[in-house]
């Protein structure tokens, strides 16, 4: 089956692009690209910015390394083809092919050591967002307070209690 590209510059090359993401994933338990700030994101992907960070790439090949390097290339025209990619090294390697290597507990582990992170990330943000909406509270009581304070201390008709004990 052949795929053609479309007028909005979707084609083979992206899907290489794609199999490059997942295959980054796979091989440590995180995305490539990440950002909380979607604008920021968007620039990261765009300039083609990743990191094999030591902590979880350290056990992962040179070569495994280099595909999806080649793979995550921004330009399409520079990017391995799907042909190119199955003749790379890192898969078509006798003995030692990809398809021999049991990623399962690494890619789990690493995968659990993200989901924990994020989950943490967004405690902490629930609890900075908590104690804001508090503050602002506690503010706008105060200022409620206040205002109450001085409605009813300028009041010409003095307090209620005052005109009604006389």
């Amino acid at each position: 089956m052949r795929m053609r590209n479309t007028t909005c510059g979707y084609g083979k090359s992206v899907d290489n692009w794609s199999i490059g993401v997942i295959a980054y994933i796979l091989l440590c338990g995180y995305p490539p690209f990440y950002d909380e700030d979607q604008a920021t994101l968007f620039q990261t992907i765009m300039a083609g910015v990743f990191d094999f960070h030591v902590e979880y790439w350290s056990h992962i090949s040179d070569s495994a390394k280099d595909l999806i390097r080649r793979l995550l290339t921004v330009d399409p025209a520079q990017r391995l083809t799907a042909e190119e990619a199955l003749r790379h090294p890192w898969i078509a390697q006798e003995g030692g092919s990809a398809s021999n290597i049991d990623i399962h507990e690494s890619f789990t582990t690493q995968l659990a050591k993200f989901n924990a992170r994020r989950k943490l990330r967004a405690a902490m943000k629930t609890v900075a967002m908590v104690t804001r909406l508090k503050r602002l509270g506690l503010n706008a009581a105060e200022a409620t307070a206040d205002e109450q304070e001085e409605t009813s201390d300028s009041s010409p008709l003095g307090s209620p209690t005052t005109e009604f004990a006389q």
